[in-house]
């Protein structure tokens, strides 16, 4: 992970990255810088606690006064087994907690916190010794700048995206594209990016950035991590993030959503297109998420490299650098924001296509995305039955072989798997059962990809779809619900033959023609011109 333990990560936070690879200047779109480092200090000392319980041995308060937001830095901290950091925003009572092994997957430090104070409560566990903390620096906010391209007027709108996720301290942004929990961003983004934050809260109304609990911050994981900075075209950032502090949680287990990526790239122009990203605004709205609609006008060869970019027009402001782009029609991500060049007539944005060489070679987590050739089933038969027809797109990765699962949930029942009952050309046979069934039945399909990801439509895990069970009338003299008279109904005949004065049993109500609740030589007349023979309706 990257350490933020440096002032210098914030002093390499540049606003922007001005490229001459174009005729046309484009400008890497980072956030405007949204804090500085200070000089704090908070320290325990070395303490011990003899009893068997854990005890709060020391306590203090670090604050910065004006400061619309804290993040502390920690160091010489020793947090003995079973012992803990406390730390609690004065302003909305925001919580973090802090074990040894946290503490270090922090790169020594916290999440950020709202408000300009927050308390330390060193936690030593039952009897530890030698615990202890200091605090030397605190990143804090400062004025912002706002930083703007936008083409034309802004149309941006506000959004909530649950995949998409904003980048600290770099203030960029980056969204979640498979169950397998790996995002992408730009890499641009990646040297002064060490925390991912879901669910931003509006910013004040002087523009200041307000964060998410700790529970919705995510420290980077730094072995997963790959990246190209070599400007438009070939500049993206791949990895994941560390389990959080207090849900112990990964982001795709807490949000429950991904943007799958597509498999190409439009080729026909103009191709609309959805960016969802945290860029720079004024007020309340600013670096909290937006949604912008627009075309994708080309895709082009950036000159001098071989690096393809996606040319758009869609509002993009500083902050926006690693917006999933989408396209509109699919809702999958086709490439990765990363420059504006909407300053004048005539110009465009740009960005990575998720189908270029080294994004591609990057991507650890699979994309399988299922569809319906047939579409889905909104009716199910239940003296037949009913089948679903799947696909699998296989877009990274690769699949197991007939993993794909229909779940069923006969009313209010219990949910029952049932596997791949055959292989066609355009895929996967479920089939749902042949069950009593009130009123409907509940479903959602999962396939398993080969590195055990599993997928699961629909998504999240939360949400199924639902078919009304309908019961045909039966079709007369048809014994066995096979669809047919045949010698299979032929032969139970004579069992049911009563005569005229002998009333109807229950179990030859199929060979009852007539209405009058006998089976008699009337009814065989019915049989015999209702006999078509064997697979025959």
């Amino acid at each position: 992970m990257h350490s933020p333990h440096l002032p210098g990560a914030v002093a390499r936070l540049a606003p922007f990255v001005i490229l001459f690879a174009s005729p046309i200047t484009v400008l890497a779109q980072l956030g405007p810088p949204i804090g500085a480092m200070t000089t704090v200090e908070s320290e325990s000392g070395a303490l011990d606690n003899a009893s068997g319980e854990a005890v709060t041995v020391y306590e203090d308060v670090v604050e910065v006064p004006g400061a619309a937001f804290i993040r502390l830095f920690f160091e010489n901290t020793v947090l003995a087994p079973g012992s803990t950091l406390k730390l609690t925003s004065l302003l909305d009572g925001a919580v973090q907690h802090l074990t040894a092994e946290g503490l270090q997957q922090w790169g020594d430090s916290s999440a950020f916190f709202n408000g300009s104070a927050v308390r330390i409560e060193l936690i030593a566990g039952p009897k530890t010794e030698g615990n202890e903390y200091a605090i030397d620096q605190a990143f804090i906010s400062q004025p912002v700048i706002e930083l703007l391209t936008l083409c034309g007027t802004d149309d941006r709108s506000p959004s909530d995206h649950p995949a998409v996720c904003r980048l600290m301290p770099a203030s960029c942004t980056a969204a979640l594209y498979s169950p397998g929990g790996c995002l992408l961003s730009a890499g641009h983004c990646a040297a002064t990016t060490d925390v991912a934050q879901f669910n931003v809260p509006p910013s004040l109304a002087n523009g200041m950035l307000q964060h998410p609990p700790p529970s919705e911050q995510y420290p980077l994981d730094g072995p997963t991590e790959s990246m190209a900075t070599q400007g438009l075209g070939n500049d993206w950032f791949h990895f994941k993030c560390l389990p959080n502090t207090e849900t112990g949680l990964l982001p795709i287990e807490a949000q429950q959503a991904y943007i799958p990526l597509a498999a190409s790239i439009p080729t026909v122009f103009p191709e609309p297109l959805i960016i969802y990203g945290y860029g720079s605004d004024m007020g309340a709205d600013n670096q909290v998420q937006q949604r912008s609609d627009g075309p994708l006008i080309n895709v082009t060869i950036v000159p001098g490299t071989s690096f393809p970019s996606l040319r758009h027009l869609l509002d993009t402001t500083g902050g926006n650098s690693g917006s999933p782009m989408l396209r509109a029609s699919t809702g999958r991500t086709i490439g990765i924001h990363t420059h504006g060049g909407c300053t004048g007539p005539n110009m465009s944005n740009g960005g990575t296509p998720i189908t270029f060489a080294g994004v591609q070679g990057a991507l650890s987590c699979p994309v399988l995305v299922l569809s319906y050739p047939d579409g889905l089933v909104s009716e199910v038969d239940t003296l037949k039955g009913t089948s679903l027809l799947v696909a699998v797109e296989v877009v990274t990765g690769t699949i197991v072989p007939e993993s794909v699962t229909l779940h069923v949930r006969v009313d209010d029942g219990g949910f029952m798997a049932i596997p791949t009952g055959e292989v066609v050309e355009f895929g996967y046979v479920v089939a749902f059962p042949q069950a009593a069934c009130v009123a409907s039945m509940d479903y959602f399909v999962t396939v398993q990809a080969g590195d055990g990801t599993l997928f699961r439509d629909p998504f999240p895990d939360d949400e199924f779809y639902t078919a009304v069970c309908i019961t045909p009338a039966p079709l007369a003299f048809d014994t066995n619900s096979d669809g047919d008279v045949d010698l299979l109904d032929f032969r139970k005949f004579p069992d049911c033959l009563t005569g005229p004065s002998t009333p109807l049993d229950a179990s030859c109500v199929y060979f009852e023609f007539n209405d009058d609740s006998r089976v008699d030589l009337l009814d065989f007349a019915g049989l015999q011109d209702a006999f078509t023979g064997a697979l025959v309706p």
